[in-house]
C-alpha cells in the first residue's frame, strides 16, 4: 500500500487517495481511543475464511497503523506486509514486516513497501521509496543477512509461485511495461514488445496465477480507461485479456483455483470499495465476496496458499461533517 503520494510515472490513482479523503489522521498519529477495536489504526490487517466469515485481526500493533500490501508465502508460514507509522524523527515511513499468520512473532525488516514473498519465504523481493530507489532482494531475516538491487527503474514486484520469477513495472518514452526477471538464469524479458504497450501505466500490486503461467493487474490505457486484466507472462502477444472495466484501486490477488479477488465500488454499498471476486475464464458479472461486515471499506488483500483464508485490510468510513449553522 502507499498511503502517501510519492511522485511516480503515470497517473497516481491508488488506493491511498481514497483511504486519505477517509481518515482525518495522518499515518502513525491514529484517531482518539474508543470501543472500537480498531482504534489506533487507520487501516488495519483481518484474516478471514475464503467465504469472508470469521474475520479476525492479523496483529495487535496501533504503532503500525497503516497496513497494506501484504504477502503469503506458498508454504504458508509467513506473511509479509508493509506498515507506516512513526520514525524515531517524528515523521512517517513505510517499512517491511514479516509475521506468522497466527500473528506471532511480528518483525521489522527494512524501510521498504510492496513486498512479494519467494515461495518457501526465504527471500523478500520489494520496492524501495529512498535508500536506493527500485526493486531489491533481501533475506526473510533482514536485510544483514542479503540485499540486492535488481534494478534501479523497477517498481512493485512480485515473485511468481514457481519461485523462478519477478515481476516488476517498468516505464519507457511510450508508456508501461511488465518485466520478467528470471531469478535462474538472469536474464530479463518484456510482457509488451518495446513501444507496444496499450497501457499508460500499470500499477503495483499485481499478482502470478497459481500456475506462474498469467499475471493479473490494474492498467490504465493510452485513451485513459482503466481496467483489470490478465497477460500471458510469456508475452501479450500469447494473450491480453480485458476482465473488468472501471476505477478501481491497484490490488488484485488470484485463488488458487484461477478465481480472482479485487476491490471495486459496489452500488448495493453506497459504492463503497468491497472485495469482489470474478473468473477470468468464465463469462459472467463480478461477485461480492460475502459475509463480510458491510459497513467498512476494503483495501489490500492476498489467499492463503491453500484458498481457505483470505487476508484484507479495512477501514470504517469517517463520519459525515457535522454542518454549522
Amino acid at each position: 500500500m502507499r498511503p502517501t503520494c510519492l511522485p511516480t510515472p503515470g497517473l497516481l490513482l491508488g488506493v491511498c487517495l481514497v483511504i486519505g479523503s477517509l481518515s482525518q489522521t495522518a499515518p502513525g498519529e491514529g484517531p482518539a481511543k474508543t470501543d472500537d477495536p480498531d482504534a489506533g489504526y487507520i487501516i488495519r490487517f483481518y484474516i478471514a475464511k475464503s467465504d469472508g466469515s470469521d474475520p479476525k485481526p492479523l496483529v495487535n500493533a496501533p504503532e503500525i497503523s497503516f497496513q497494506g500490501s501484504p504477502s503469503w508465502s506458498r508454504d504458508g508460514r509467513l506473511i509479509a506486509f508493509d506498515g507506516w507509522g512513526k520514525t524515531e524523527s517524528g515523521g512517517t515511513a513505510a517499512a517491511i514486516f514479516v509475521v506468522n499468520p497466527d500473528g506471532s512473532n511480528l518483525r521489522r525488516l527494512t524501510e521498504g513497501a510492496m513486498p512479494s514473498l519467494s515461495p518457501q519465504g526465504h527471500r523478500i523481493a520489494f520496492s524501495r521509496y529512498s535508500l536506493g530507489r527500485g526493486i531489491w532482494i533481501m533475506s526473510s531475516n533482514g536485510p544483514d543477512e542479503e540485499l540486492v538491487q535488481i534494478d534501479e527503474e523497477g517498481w512493485g514486484t512480485d515473485w511468481s509461485p514457481d519461485g523462478t520469477r519477478i515481476a516488476y513495472t517498468k516505464y519507457d518514452g511510450s508508456g508501461a511495461n511488465l518485466s520478467i526477471f528470471n531469478i535462474v538464469e538472469g536474464t530479463r524479458s518484456l510482457v509488451f514488445a518495446p513501444n507496444e504497450s496499450p497501457y499508460r501505466q500499470i500499477y503495483w500490486n499485481f499478482a502470478w496465477s497459481a500456475d506462474s503461467q498469467t499475471i493479473a493487474f490494474k492498467g490504465t490505457r493510452k485513451d485513459g480507461k482503466p481496467e483489470l486484466a490478465v497477460v500471458n507472462a510469456e508475452g501479450a502477444s500469447k494473450g491480453l485479456k480485458t476482465v473488468v472495466t472501471g476505477e478501481m484501486p491497484p490490488a488484485v490477488s488470484f485463488f488458487p483455483d484461477g478465481r480472482l479477488m479485487f476491490i471495486q465500488g459496489w452500488p448495493e454499498r453506497e459504492n463503497r470499495l468491497q472485495l469482489l471476486t470474478v473468473d477470468p475464464a468464465k463469462e459472467g458479472p463480478p461477485q461480492l465476496l460475502p459475509n463480510l461486515p458491510p459497513e467498512f471499506i476494503y483495501s489490500d488483500s492476498c489467499t492463503s496458499p491453500k484458498g481457505d483464508f483470505v487476508l484484507y485490510s479495512r477501514v470504517k468510513p469517517a463520519p459525515p461533517a457535522k454542518s454549522t449553522p
